[in-house]
């Protein structure tokens, strides 16, 4: 699919979208971001950079491809290598669409977003049988995470469920990684939505207020939700949930990644508080990989009510360094130092950097 082919039907979407846009699936959060990134009056050339950072205001894709500089990822890369092998990682890394920054040292091309997002789609691909036949996706940024469990599992359905402006990269991405594929969009389900009941699709693109329409009730195999119930009001959380729970198919699994708090439209938004209904068996419940501030939850569907899962979910508190001013101070002291050695990072020589980088491995 050429560029021009590519715009014509992300721009017919959008538009079409836009038409029943329930503002109240949009958070504060997203209302300030979208308005600062101009997303919705992208050209051609907005997609083809959407991941590069820009000398003055922010890249497209901030939020969704946060780069936390040269270092940082090298930490992160470390980390990685210490559990995995360094070719599953240049097997799934993506840095061909939307021209995104990154690093290459030695014979590796990385960068934070694609080494947390292959490790992310990893824990996720190892709880995913051959049995499973469609995924769901809810708040999926620019595609990422959907590519390379595609990759991962090519005759897998997955569902996208986002806001218009997100589904614009997420299109555009997942359509110039996968061309071959076929797709179901928004402008599909105003044809004719037996489509979907009479044909298999790879991707199924649509905004949350279209979720309903979806003919797959006790269907769906895996719901995935990552750094996103975080930026959502409770309502909206809610109204997911149930959809999830009307949806899930027996022994269906649920995987959750996000904050423990934060605060979105005035609410104090709490993993603690996401309202799980007690059919569900709490399979793993961890910290996240190199984010004490992130928890992850994998439960599966049962038929039988089970209290013990909601009870462990009340109860998650966050782990608080005992003195937290300390750890805070020693935090941002890190954080400083690394933007600091990012400052200078274009001024070392390539040899000089390979040295400090086989020093660290």
């Amino acid at each position: 699919m050429d560029i021009n082919n590519q715009l014509e039907i992300i721009r017919k979407n959008f538009t079409e979208s836009k038409k029943k846009y329930d503002q109240n699936s949009r958070s504060d959060f997203w209302e300030k971001f979208y308005n600062k990134s101009n997303i919705s009056n992208f050209k051609e050339k907005d997609l083809l950079n959407f991941r590069r950072p820009k000398i003055f205001g922010s890249k497209i894709s901030k939020g969704m491809d946060d780069d936390f500089g040269f270092f940082y990822s090298v930490e992160t890369l470390i980390d990685f290598l210490n559990i995995n092998k360094k070719k599953e990682l240049k097997k799934y890394t993506e840095l061909g669409i939307g021209n995104p920054k990154y690093y290459s040292v030695t014979d590796l091309d990385f960068n934070h977003h694609e080494i947390t997002t292959v490790k992310l789609m990893q824990d996720i691909s190892s709880n995913i049988s051959e049995n499973h036949k469609i995924i769901c996706e809810i708040g999926a940024g620019f595609g990422s995470l959907a590519s390379k469990l595609k990759k991962k599992h090519p005759n897998l359905t997955i569902i996208l469920i986002d806001l218009p402006e997100s589904i614009i990269l997420q299109t555009f991405y997942l359509t110039s990684l996968f061309p071959e594929k076929k797709f179901f969009l928004n402008n599909d389900l105003k044809k004719n939505k037996d489509l979907l009941k009479e044909n298999k699709y790879d991707f199924i693109i649509i905004p949350p207020w279209e979720k309903n329409k979806l003919p797959f009730k006790g269907k769906i195999d895996f719901f995935i939700n990552t750094h996103s119930f975080q930026e959502m009001g409770k309502e909206t959380i809610q109204d997911y949930f149930d959809f999830i729970h009307r949806n899930v198919s027996s022994n269906g699994k649920f995987f959750c990644l996000n904050k423990y708090s934060k605060v979105i439209n005035n609410q104090d938004i709490k993993i603690s508080e996401y309202p799980y209904d007690d059919y569900w068996k709490m399979i793993n419940n961890s910290i996240g990989w190199r984010n004490k501030n992130m928890h992850e939850i994998l439960v599966e569907r049962v038929s039988e009510k089970n209290f013990d899962t909601r009870k462990i979910i009340r109860n998650l508190e966050k782990e608080i360094n005992k003195d937290k001013k300390k750890s805070n101070l020693l935090t941002f002291f890190k954080i400083l130092l690394r933007k600091l050695l990012d400052l200078f990072i274009f001024f070392i020589p390539n040899k000089i950097l390979l040295k400090i980088f086989k020093m660290y491995l």
